[in-house]
């Protein structure tokens, strides 16, 4: 994000290891959020299509052969082809893929390297953007939201299925700690609600993540619905605020003062149609934005006056003052839309479907839809790389 999600703090999105038949019913629901006609379009996370990824994964060319990353191009995980796609808009394109690890979900930008992290596998996936060469970091079981200290280079990864945030020391290479969640969430949850989930499981299952400069880690919890609080100064968790059923992105105003929280909810009274703005220090939801059904994803400005959201179930984009928390402008795009990003000089939002297997170009003046790439497999993140 020129600011994208990635730059301001950081977030993260779904999926999971493939474990028990019951773990995988009930964390496929995670993965798209609760809504059946989620779990009806999303056939990408049927067992076939798994079988299918795993095998295209065994397949990929060796990333000993990769070459430096364009940093013109926009950078897309697909989840379905287990390869990060790089994608040139000036040529309608899609101009290479690199292998990345079995089902990558979320990217994120540290110094002169991009971190992909897995939804299965339990490994993150470092790219040397200057050579394109892919590097695998194991961390713990299921990596899914990423954020990096960009003065230290420590990169935190939540880890959902064992409810953990592992630390990865980015110069070594390698995790060299954990942080355990409590079991138990926000005023004493335990549980997803009865929307999200086929059978009972505890658990915190943390999914997305914010850091603050003054050392504390926001981690929104997809078991719980809850935030959990961590101090990293002390590595000790501290009191939980309330979070959104089905969270998909997290991220800090400019001047850190508010959380951004996105997500998709489940069913009926658990669904989800507003962005939630939270009190950093106090917990309080402040103010809640009317975006769509399934609010799946936000990114800001660099001057970070200004943030997007869309919403997922409806194909809404909304531009959002952030001074006021007010909407600006809405746009109708196209249902399936799971992930947003800026472009360095915030000219351009880059939006993929995940349905539909494209990646627009949307211009900020105008917020219509100037160009897309199609051929993508069921992207789940964008990526721009800073100049």
């Amino acid at each position: 994000m020129a600011t994208r999600k990635k730059y301001v703090q950081l977030i993260t999105r779904r999926r999971f290891v493939k474990i028990s038949a019951a773990s995988i019913a009930s964390t496929s629901l995670f993965m798209f959020g609760c809504s059946k006609s989620s779990q009806q379009t999303d056939e990408p996370d049927s067992r076939s299509a798994r079988d299918a990824s795993e095998q295209k994964e065994q397949q990929s060319p060796s990333s000993s052969t990769s070459t430096p990353m364009n940093r013109e191009y926009v950078y897309v995980t697909e989840y379905a082809g287990n390869t990060l796609a790089a994608v040139d808009f000036e040529n309608q394109t899609i101009a290479t893929r690199y292998p990345a690890g079995q089902n990558p979900m979320m990217a994120v930008e540290g110094d002169s390297v991009l971190y992909v992290g897995n939804s299965s596998g339990g490994k993150l996936q470092a790219f040397n953007i200057d050579t394109g060469l892919n590097t695998p970091i194991a961390a713990g079981q299921q990596p899914l939201g990423l954020v990096i200290d960009e003065d230290s280079q420590i990169l935190y990864a939540c880890d959902y299925f064992s409810s953990a945030i592992q630390i990865i020391d980015t110069k070594l290479g390698s995790m060299t700690s954990s942080i355990p969640l409590s079991d138990v969430g926000f005023i004493g949850r335990t549980d997803p609600p009865a929307c999200c989930r086929t059978t009972p499981g505890a658990g915190r299952r943390p999914v997305c993540m914010a850091k603050s400069s003054d050392g504390i880690l926001y981690c929104a919890n997809y078991g719980t619905y809850d935030i959990a609080r961590i101090d990293l100064s002390s590595g000790e968790e501290i009191e939980p605020f309330d979070g959104v059923v089905g969270p998909r992105t997290m991220l800090l105003s400019k001047d850190e003062s508010s959380i951004l929280l996105a997500g998709v909810g489940g069913e009926n009274e658990e669904r989800v149609f507003d962005l939630y703005v939270i009190d950093r220090k106090t917990g309080t939801r402040f103010a809640t934005i009317p975006i769509g059904e399934g609010v799946v994803d936000v990114c800001m400005s660099n001057t970070g006056n200004r943030a997007f959201a869309i919403a997922r179930d409806e194909g809404a984009l909304v531009e959002i003052d952030t001074a006021t928390w007010q909407e600006l402008r809405r746009a109708q795009l196209e249902i399936g839309i799971g992930a947003i990003c800026l472009s360095n000089d915030d000219s351009t939002l880059y939006v993929a479907n995940a349905e539909t297997g494209e990646l627009l170009a949307v211009d900020v003046e105008s917020l219509e839809t100037i160009s897309r790439v199609s051929g993508l497999s069921n992207p789940k993140d964008v990526a721009v790389l800073r100049g």
